[in-house]
């Protein structure tokens, strides 16, 4: 019965990023990264916002000009339908104004500079 030695090496003691190649040196591992979903860039969101408000701005608009056409026109001057036209109108005032403020904010306050505090 003959016992032959063992000739391997023992591997050196590598990180969890790395692992021993067949010569015995310590590489690292290249394993791919689960695909991570693309996030829109700032530049597509900024778009993106800025058409959505441009078609909100724009069906405020188109009916805040319908409503005052049909609250002028003689065919529609009748009581009943006076207050509904007015009330319609300043809602539609109020949305126009106010749909860019929502979207874009407040200016900001600039600040003074701390030498004049």
């Amino acid at each position: 019965m003959s016992f032959t030695a063992s000739t391997e090496i023992e591997p050196p003691l590598v990180s969890g990023r790395e692992y021993v190649s067949p010569n015995g040196q310590a590489r690292p591992i290249s394993v791919p990264l689960a695909e991570t979903p693309q996030l829109p860039s700032y530049r597509s969101r900024s778009r993106k916002k800025f058409v959505t408000f441009l078609l909100l701005e724009s069906l405020a608009l188109v009916l805040l000009a319908g409503i005052a056409t049909l609250a002028l026109s003689e065919r529609y001057t009748q009581e009943s339908l006076t207050a509904l036209f007015r009330d319609a109108t300043i809602a539609l005032a109020v949305l126009v104004v106010v749909l860019p403020v929502l979207f874009y904010g407040l200016p900001r306050e600039k600040y003074r500079s701390r030498r004049y505090r």
